[in-house]
């Protein structure tokens, strides 16, 4: 694909600052939550580092694989994540993401218990011959205010046409 400059001005460039976003395992991705610690962000570095001049947010991470919202509902956590964030693909995948989604045995029984939704629908994409994709997101600072809204949901998306060509088959969870 290519792309005129003309069409597009920058809105990131390299050596603008940006905060890394990080999604802790086990706590709740919900959009309240999301919403809470963007706003604190927003409060906390003006006021405590005014010198970082920073210009938005950014992750990259499996959690932001650009498939997930054909995969999962449209209520999953993860969806309405990267409903507020602007999501692109990177390259890598099916790494750690599978198996940390399997369910785990617990060790005193040796059960593993029901899967998830989640963990049902990665194991039918997988089962069905698809692949998982590494992800990555950013959320300028002068959005970040409008959590909420979908405000980059909208914009076109040109490298959707690399995901679905980069699929590969890749193993099951076992």
């Amino acid at each position: 694909v290519r792309l005129s400059k003309a069409a597009w001005a920058p809105v990131l460039a390299p050596g603008d600052t940006v905060l890394g976003i990080h999604m802790a395992a086990g706590a709740p991705l919900t959009p309240e939550a999301c919403r809470e610690s963007v706003s604190q962000a927003l409060e906390f570095f003006p006021r405590y580092f005014p010198e970082v001049g920073f210009r938005g947010f950014d992750c990259l991470s499996w959690l932001l694989d650009p498939q997930f919202p054909r995969l999962l509902e449209p209520t999953s956590n993860l969806v309405r994540f990267q409903a507020e964030v602007y999501v692109f693909p990177c390259p890598g995948g099916d790494g750690a993401m599978p198996w940390q989604v399997c369910p785990q045995p617990d060790p005193a029984t040796g059960r593993a218990p029901p899967p998830t939704r989640m963990q049902r629908a990665f194991q039918a994409h997988l089962a069905a011959g698809g692949r998982f994709l590494d992800g990555g997101c950013f959320l300028l600072r002068e959005d970040a205010a409008r959590w909420g809204s979908r405000v980059y949901l909208s914009q076109p998306a040109p490298w959707r046409w690399w995901a679905e060509r980069a699929l590969r088959p890749a193993a099951v969870c076992g």
